[in-house]
């Protein structure tokens, strides 16, 4: 299509040229020719034999064919980005705001329950092996990739992918879709964890005792079910109810998450710095508590203690590796999304 075009446009930068000749030898006859016909002349220009003015003309036309061949194009994209003015994004605060809300995406319960429990099942200070081999070959590279994907893009997860390929817009929207799912069941745990809070301050504790006791308050206070089964009626058993403490709970969490997230950078950086330090200063205070039991220095020695023959069970293999994703949160657009901001 664009040859079709050149040599229209070439055809008629030729013709025009012609008609340039015909005119400056019309000129020429008319200034040089006494008596003659004008109209005659400028109609019926005699063309002429001089070499270099077949030289001038050639060399025009090669200048003409030149400049079309190297005049820019604009794709409909191009046209669309010019039309479509750049929109300024929210940016951090300061560089420990990012860190911290970076950190605040990575660490959770993937982090405080789930890795304790794999390293205590899977041979103890063991199973740190393949996890430090999953971090250094994947877990860092993704995450470094999709710190530049959003750095690069300025865009949130759905569409910096969006603009790698239109096709790619699927997996961010399936991470944003992830994480969403993530942040219902995020919500319902806090909120389990706001009543609890709540309940300590209460003498003696609602759950104190053995063991049974603990289970009863949680499955009548948190779930509205009975307990133990041996106690509920015929077709109760496994039954839940609508309770209102972990309702209100739960809406109290929500409202505070949108109040963090409301701003977006502006919001979150500061909410960042308060939030962020207490779950290390919290788990510090539980780890020097836990220090002081009798028996502490046995049950750690227990916990690390490798057990090389794990290695052989592939379940460990499988299982560092997917802790890197629980570990560093990849995969669901947090980060692309911090460094976009």
């Amino acid at each position: 299509m664009r040859k079709i075009h050149t040599e229209s446009a070439m055809g008629d930068g030729m013709r025009n040229i012609v008609e340039l000749v015909r005119q400056h030898n019309s000129d020429t006859a008319l200034n040089h020719t006494a008596g003659a016909s004008t109209s005659y002349s400028s109609l019926h220009p005699e063309p002429t034999n001089n070499p270099l003015y077949e030289d001038h003309v050639r060399s025009s036309i090669d200048e003409c064919s030149l400049e079309l061949d190297h005049e820019p194009t604009l794709s409909k994209r191009s046209l669309i980005e010019e039309k479509v003015p750049e929109v300024s994004r929210v940016r951090w605060g300061s560089r420990l705001m990012f860190i911290l809300s970076a950190m605040g995406a990575a660490v959770g319960l993937g982090n405080i329950w789930r890795f304790p429990y794999l390293v205590y099942t899977h041979g103890g200070g063991v199973f740190l092996l393949p996890y430090v081999g999953a971090l250094a070959l994947f877990g860092l590279p993704l995450l470094l990739l999709e710190f530049s994907l959003g750095q690069q893009t300025q865009k949130a997860a759905m569409q910096a992918l969006c603009a790698v390929h239109p096709r790619a817009g699927g997996v961010g929207f399936a991470s944003a879709l992830g994480a969403y799912f993530m942040s219902i069941y995020y919500s319902v745990l806090i909120s389990w964890t706001w009543l609890f809070l709540f309940r300590s301050f209460e003498d003696p504790l609602p759950w104190k005792g053995s063991i049974s006791d603990a289970e009863a308050f949680f499955y009548r206070e948190m779930l509205g079910s009975c307990f133990p089964a041996s106690s509920c009626t015929l077709g109760t058993s496994g039954k839940t109810s609508l309770q209102f403490g972990p309702t209100m709970a739960n809406a109290l969490n929500w409202f505070m998450t949108f109040v963090c997230v409301s701003r977006g950078a502006k919001s979150i950086g500061p909410a960042s710095l308060v939030l962020m330090p207490m779950p290390f200063a919290m788990l510090g205070i539980l780890f020097l508590r836990a220090l002081a039991l009798e028996g502490a220095g046995t049950g750690i020695g227990f916990y690390l203690t490798p057990d090389f023959s794990a290695l052989a069970d592939p379940h460990l293999w499988v299982n560092a590796l997917s802790q890197i994703f629980f570990s560093l949160s990849l995969a669901v657009g947090a980060m692309i999304a911090r460094e976009g901001g």
